[in-house]
């Protein structure tokens, strides 16, 4: 293809070299002395002959140009036009809760529990001061939306939550539990079970549960560092441990996000 090009260019060359020199062209055609054949026609005629030799070798490469480029053409894939659709994306709603609600805090370690609590005696002027009864207990727990009185599930949870607040052996702190109508103990609110055949841990007070009346509400106490459960009379002023389990809130956040 390249040696053609050079050919091109050499035939134009000459034809405008003897287009622009004519007597040249013409002393191509006569003999040396001026007295053989007349030439001039030919002479004439020679860049016209010149134009046609260009003629026929251009369309060759012209030809093979074409046949490449209808192959390239053909090779080549038919441009899809791609259309670019915005989407708006609605705000995902958070499913954890980041922060314990204000007077709560969280354990040391929260492989223990996620829960947030709280201690009634913070803040007290003098130890006992914010004591209350069963009753009134479980009503200012409560008063936080999704907090309850303290529900302790593990003998690490009951330790956490003891050493955080610093809790002395002899102290009797209100748990969430009472006697129901059914004759059962069950944690206000959560709804569980307490049964002082099975308890999570420690071990049922001598003489726990008592059948007297009004010894309807449970705490615990830590004599010796092992929980000790005993129910008691419900009017009778106690400190008290509050509870916000985060792992509930996640779960009720998520279930309304889900089918709201």
């Amino acid at each position: 293809m390249m040696a053609q090009h050079y050919k091109i260019y050499f035939v134009l060359l000459i034809v405008i070299f003897l287009s622009s020199n004519t007597c040249y062209a013409q002393g191509l055609f006569e003999d040396g002395g001026g007295t053989g054949t007349d030439f001039s026609l030919v002479s004439a005629l020679l860049p016209l002959l010149l134009l046609g030799l260009l003629a026929a070798t251009t369309p060759t490469a012209t030809a093979a140009q074409a046949a490449q480029a209808a192959q390239a053409a053909q090779a080549a894939p038919a441009a899809v036009p791609v259309m670019v659709v915005s989407v708006p994306v609605a705000p995902t709603p958070p499913c954890v809760s980041e922060t314990c609600p204000p007077g709560f805090m969280l354990l040391p370690n929260q492989g223990i529990s996620r829960s947030c609590y709280s201690d009634s005696d913070t803040g007290a002027a003098v130890a006992g001061a914010n004591d209350r009864s069963w009753n009134a207990a479980l009503t200012d727990c409560t008063s936080t939306p999704g907090a309850y009185l303290w529900r302790p599930n593990t003998e690490q949870e009951a330790a956490a939550v003891r050493n955080k607040y610093t809790l002395p052996d002899d102290e009797f702190v209100w748990t969430g539990a009472n006697l129901n109508a059914d004759g059962t103990f069950r944690f206000a609110i959560e709804n569980g079970l307490l049964d002082f055949t099975d308890l999570p841990f420690g071990a049922a007070a001598p003489g726990a549960p008592d059948i007297a009346p009004d010894t309807d509400c449970v705490g615990l106490a830590f004599d010796g560092g092992e929980g000790e459960w005993k129910d008691h009379g419900c009017h009778t002023v106690r400190r008290y441990i509050c509870e916000y389990p985060r792992v509930s809130i996640i779960i009720q956040l998520c279930g309304n996000n889900l089918f709201t």
